[in-house]
């Protein structure tokens, strides 16, 4: 009995004792692959100061003989994409940093905390196995604003290292999840971008909720100053504010009959409703995370091809040449849109996804020169990003500068010999050949002059 019973001791020991030297073997490997894999993977070396200066922080309080902790790494090896650039995971050995345990009341391993600038636990939690759902909790911070988006820095960096991606030539989308056939293409496959590895990487809204006026104090990102596009079919008024369309970029929706998809691009400051019926034939557009001269190339829910959201274009697969149809918007201020229609409905921020309506994710590139992605043509006669109101007529596109307009108020304008009216007017650009109105839209300077190379249908005024 004594035997059995020592055997049985030995058994367990030396079960334990695999279970170690096995916990420890993963750890390393786990470890070394999270390094090579994510920039965002940080050994703890008493360096949290240091890196709180550049990024967020999430503890990661780990054990090598814990397979919960095992399994988190290896899934966050597995998934590097899921952890944001301007986060950094700092793994600490629960056994060896006893002084930090007790500084954050740790008491158990894998425990997950994040921090904020002064060091100080923002949330605490334990037992997840999958990264996603620990970037779940991290989105839910910058939500309730206990933690910002980072420096631009880091954004840019993220940007520099896509575009150096991006330059290679690709003739085949399928490895990024695009089923767009590239037999027919207008466009140079080698300036075409990966903006981000797969499509839907900006998800667009496909049914989209909207409130009342009345309603505007449960939005909390909803300010009178907060920039919309403005779509009036008939009698009836939507407004899409850009502090979602920055997180979305494309809104299928339905205005009194229309079927419409209200599109913006915020790297070429691009704001261009469509018509979304081809020949009677309904479609949904998408963002394909692809750029051609730094715009947005959405992708269509019936074939996949891929169309420029500048130009309103197919430019590769099925639809080549086609031409999507625009419609009369405008953009405006909150404030602005409540005075003039005051039934009018506002896009909800309950859209299906956890974004920060309340910030930008493109800091302060609306106002400064730079461009993060590269184009073919320059023109200096306007600053890069001058917005321009945009009017095509006739197979041609013809460019005014927008704050001009508002200040004159009305400009009578001759294409060919036909006499165009333009007028701005509470808040409104509107735009008459006799009684008819015009569908016009708006762009940065460098974007329209890169799609138009060497117009001269420029409006410079007196300039």
């Amino acid at each position: 009995m004594k035997t059995k019973v020592s055997l049985l001791l030995w058994l367990m020991l030396v079960v334990i004792f695999g279970m170690n030297l096995l916990g420890i073997f993963w750890f390393q490997t786990s470890n070394e692959e999270l390094q090579v894999k994510s920039e965002s993977i940080i050994v703890y070396e008493d360096n949290i100061d240091e890196i709180l200066k550049e990024k967020n922080v999430l503890l990661f309080f780990s054990a090598n003989w814990c397979p919960t902790c095992w399994a988190l790494k290896k899934d966050i090896a597995k998934n590097p994409h899921e952890v944001p650039e301007d986060l950094a995971i700092i793994v600490i050995d629960y056994d060896a940093e006893i002084d930090l345990r007790k500084e954050y009341n740790v008491g158990i391993q894998h425990t997950l905390i994040y921090i904020d600038k002064d060091k100080k636990a923002l949330k605490t939690f334990t037992w997840l196995t999958k990264i996603k759902s620990v970037i779940d909790k991290y989105y839910e911070l910058i939500e309730e604003e206990k933690i910002q988006w980072n420096s631009r820095e880091i954004y840019e960096k993220k940007i520099e290292k896509l575009k150096n991606i991006s330059q290679e030539k690709e003739f085949l989308f399928s490895k990024y999840n695009l089923n767009t056939n590239t037999a027919k293409s207008s466009i140079p496959f080698n300036l075409i971008l990966n903006w981000w590895p797969w499509k839907d990487g900006i998800p667009a809204i496909n049914e989209p909720e909207f409130i009342e006026i009345s309603e505007q104090d449960t939005q909390k990102w909803l300010k009178d100053d907060t920039m919309w596009i403005s779509v009036k079919i008939w009698d009836k008024a939507k407004f899409y504010p850009y502090s979602i369309l920055y997180w979305h970029e494309i809104v299928n929706d339905i205005v009194w009959d229309k079927k419409v998809s209200v599109t913006f691009c915020p790297l070429c400051g691009t704001a261009i409703v469509y018509n979304r019926e081809i020949n009677w034939e309904e479609r949904l557009f998408w963002v394909s995370w692809k750029l051609y001269e730094s715009n947005l190339l959405m992708y269509d829910d019936k074939n996949e091809s891929l169309w420029s959201q500048s130009i309103g274009e197919a430019v590769v697969w099925d639809d080549l040449w086609v031409q999507l149809d625009i419609l009369k918007s405008d953009i405006m201020t909150f404030s602005q849109f409540k005075s003039k229609y005051p039934s009018g409905k506002v896009l909800s921020e309950s859209t299906g996804f956890l974004r920060s309506y309340t910030k930008t994710p493109y800091w302060s590139y609306e106002t400064n020169d730079d461009l993060y992605f590269p184009v073919q043509n320059t023109d200096k006669r306007l600053e890069k990003k001058e917005l321009l109101f945009v009017l095509p007529y006739m197979w041609d596109s013809y460019a005014f500068v927008r704050s001009e307009l508002m200040k004159i108020g009305k400009l009578e304008y001759v294409i060919w010999s036909d006499k165009i009216q333009i007028i701005y007017d509470e808040w409104e650009i509107t735009v008459k050949k006799w009684y008819n109105e015009l569908p016009w839209y708006i762009e940065m300077w460098f974007s329209w002059v890169t799609q138009h190379p060497n117009s001269q249908n420029i409006w410079l005024w007196d300039k």
